[in-house]
């Protein structure tokens, strides 16, 4: 309350600043904005000045600059006039925390002055990675950190799935806590949250918006069925916000480099020709890190041979009576059943052939009943499969 003489009349004016909060709260890099009220009646003298002062520094009010702005506006009608200080939340760091005051002088260089403070507490929460769309891979356990830089120290932190579920972490130190989140294979994609806890609930809080859970995918078949001569392409790939350079293949003993690599977001992509000798064996080739020693989906390389060969020579008498007989690999798959051919001397035999198979054992066999003639030089036998995609 002041006063007020004139002619011998004495008025009351009556002012009054309006408190700030006790605390206010910088909390994950949200804006911050201390409001500060004077009334002081209608009609009556503006304030001359209105500061606003930092971390018990009287000497030196604050000015606008990239941190702070200060904004004051009237309203004479009403009598009343606010001040506003708002930090700039890319600014805003520990080192700010503490008291602000606001000040408002009604005349310059009197001590009528008004003023109420807040201590500002500070508690940001940093994620790493800092990315909208995070790939957890299956086989190499993705991490998710939160740390928290404060002014004050939290109670607890906790880690949620966007679904509710409540997460196992580990949590280190204390006014600088870290916490760390490993994601499992079993654990969802979507969005998760890490909330450090306070008792008065002003809980600064991480996200990571979106996590995907993502492992190798072979393309290829899963069986694939290939002759002497063939190729059999292996392809793999995986979804990944960027290419993944370490990606091979493994064929049970060895790392195999791939014969093609590329990228297209969100995909790495390789591939790897195996081309088909006498010495190729049955293979199974699965995708994985270089770096890592599991492997996730895979796919079988069958090798389909003769497993019964004419003989080189054969010794027999003109008229006696002989059973030639070939027998080849099948994988059970009617569209991939070999087919047989005989040739006598260069020509088709015009002997008839007899084919027999048994899928569960894996073969199938083609006897030539054959009656050996003075003009009888050599038979040849060839087993032709003729869709060795059917089926896979």
């Amino acid at each position: 309350v002041s006063t007020q003489s004139t002619g011998g009349e004495t008025s009351l004016i009556f002012r009054g600043i309006t408190d700030l909060v006790a605390n206010t709260y910088a909390i994950s890099q949200a804006a911050v904005q201390m409001l500060c009220v004077l009334s002081v009646g209608s009609g009556n003298a503006a304030p001359a000045q209105t500061h606003w002062f930092a971390l018990q520094d009287y000497d030196t009010p604050l000015e606008t600059n990239t941190l702070y702005t200060i904004d004051t506006s009237t309203d004479v009608s009403g009598g009343t006039y606010q001040s506003s200080l708002s930090l700039n939340a890319n600014q805003i760091s520990v080192s700010q925390a503490g008291e602000y005051k606001c000040k408002f002088t009604m005349v310059e260089g009197e001590a009528d002055s008004y003023e109420t403070s807040t201590n500002l507490v500070v508690r940001l929460v940093t994620v790493e990675p800092n990315v909208d769309l995070f790939y957890s891979y299956k086989f190499n356990a993705g991490q998710l950190t939160c740390t928290l830089d404060a002014s004050d120290t939290a109670a607890s932190v906790e880690w949620t799935h966007v679904d509710g579920d409540v997460m196992d972490s580990v949590t280190e130190g204390d006014t600088a806590a870290t916490s760390i989140l490993t994601l499992s294979s079993t654990d969802k994609d979507g969005a998760y949250t890490c909330t450090f806890n306070y008792a008065d609930e002003n809980n600064p809080r991480g996200l990571f918006r979106d996590v995907i859970q993502t492992s190798p995918d072979m393309t290829s078949p899963e069986q694939m069925y290939v002759t002497e001569g063939g190729t059999a392409t292996f392809s793999c790939e995986v979804r990944s916000s960027e290419e993944l350079d370490g990606l091979v293949f493994w064929d049970g003993s060895n790392n195999v480099v791939p014969t093609r690599r590329s990228y297209e977001s969100p995909k790495t992509l390789i591939e790897y020709d195996h081309v088909i000798t006498s010495t190729t064996v049955d293979a199974t080739y699965s995708c994985r890190l270089s770096t890592e020693e599991t492997s996730q989906d895979s796919s079988v390389l069958n090798v389909l041979t003769l497993l019964t060969t004419l003989p080189a020579t054969l010794d027999a008498s003109v008229g006696s009576e002989e059973r030639l007989t070939c027998q080849a690999e099948w994988n059970g798959i009617e569209g991939n059943k070999p087919v047989f051919s005989w040739l006598s001397g260069g020509s088709p035999a015009s002997e008839t052939k007899e084919d027999s198979s048994d899928a569960d054992a894996g073969w199938v066999e083609s006897v030539l009943p054959v009656t050996i003639s003075a003009d009888t030089t050599s038979y040849d036998c060839t087993a032709t499969y003729p869709d060795l995609d059917a089926g896979g």
